[in-house]
């Protein structure tokens, strides 16, 4: 009788160690979500972007991206990446996380959205029109009830187009 009860103190008592202790991916994992969010509060908190805190901020997207690639919010952080690395003029480094994106994540629910963003910097970035269009044509044709399809089609009719020849266009219709 004794003896059952000594397995079945050890099975409770195993029980709420399993259940209560984090491993060190656990903790890792919370431990710089919290310095992100640190991070993204010191680094919008003023009217200006402060270039050493936005890399800075972008290291610690990738890091985690790196080091939780399953994690949900893998892609939200490399996608926030991307947004950074374009404002801060660094257009080349957007496409490469964008891109890690529409490889690695096609369930992430900016998936359109992430297509659309890199259409919009090889344009608007780097000139690289065909690679836009190609992009732009994506959103268009596979998704063509998503919010951003009509935005893609007007951009794909504008494509190449400068802003002289823009407003030239603009003026002449009115």
């Amino acid at each position: 009788m004794k003896t059952k009860y000594f397995f079945i103190l050890i099975i409770i008592v195993g029980t709420l160690f399993s259940c209560g202790s984090k491993t060190k991916s656990d903790t890792k994992n919370e431990d710089l979500k919290n310095q992100i969010v640190e991070k993204e509060k010191e680094t919008y908190s003023s009217d200006s972007l402060n270039l050493d805190l936005a890399n800075e901020l972008i290291t610690m997207y990738l890091a985690y991206a790196n080091e939780f690639p399953q994690d949900s919010l893998a892609p939200e952080y490399l996608f926030k990446a991307a947004e950074i690395s374009m404002n801060i003029n660094k257009a080349k480094n957007s496409i490469d996380y964008l891109t890690e994106i529409e490889n690695n994540y096609k369930n992430y629910d900016k998936y359109v959205a992430t297509l659309f963003l890199k259409a919009f910097i090889l344009e608007n970035y780097l000139k690289n029109f065909e690679d836009a269009e190609k992009y732009y044509s994506i959103v268009v044709e596979q998704y063509p009830e998503h919010s951003l399809a009509q935005d893609a089609e007007a951009a794909i009719s504008f494509l190449g187009i400068d802003d002289e020849e823009l407003i030239k266009m603009f003026q002449q219709s009115m």
